[in-house]
């Protein structure tokens, strides 16, 4: 399954053309505002705010500097909806709410990983190693490192 359905491609690209108010075929910061709202209100999150969303344009290398084509809109919405479900798995696994994983809470997420595709799990001293090794804490830059592209190869986003 894609990262976004074909729905979701529609939805986006529709919105891309509305706010194309200039026919230019690229969106700048306050056009993406319209294109971002139906997307941030559908996950619960206020959509940032134009200075922001032009701070982050000027920093990307884009088609046209500080604005976004259909392609680089469907690449960027794309990658917000992988890092949304990483931020979920994370504060999921988070259960202390310390913003970083200890060993506890990174133990468990080997256990279900590991139980969720019918595989034997390390042993606790395999675990304790690893742990160890990556300095004890898993923050959540870490956590995403290693959860994206175990996404894209399990297609676990659906």
């Amino acid at each position: 399954m894609p990262v976004l359905t074909d729905t979701g491609i529609e939805l986006i690209t529709s919105k891309f053309i509305e706010a194309d108010t200039d026919s230019t075929g690229s969106v700048n910061a306050e056009q993406l505002l319209i294109i971002f709202r139906p997307f941030f209100d559908s996950i619960g999150l206020d959509p940032p705010n134009e200075e922001r969303i032009a701070n982050r344009l000027a920093s990307m290398q884009t088609e046209t500097p500080g604005e976004l084509t259909l392609t680089e809109l469907l690449i960027l919405m794309a990658y917000l909806k992988i890092m949304r479900i990483c931020e979920m798995i994370f504060v999921a696994a988070d259960i202390n709410e310390s913003g970083g994983l200890d060993r506890d809470e990174i133990k468990y997420v080997f256990r279900k990983t590991c139980e969720r595709y019918e595989v034997d799990p390390p042993t606790t001293e395999e675990m304790d190693e690893f742990i160890t090794d990556i300095g004890g804490e898993v923050t959540f830059d870490l956590f995403a490192l290693v959860t994206i592209p175990h996404i894209f190869s399990t297609g676990c986003w659906y």
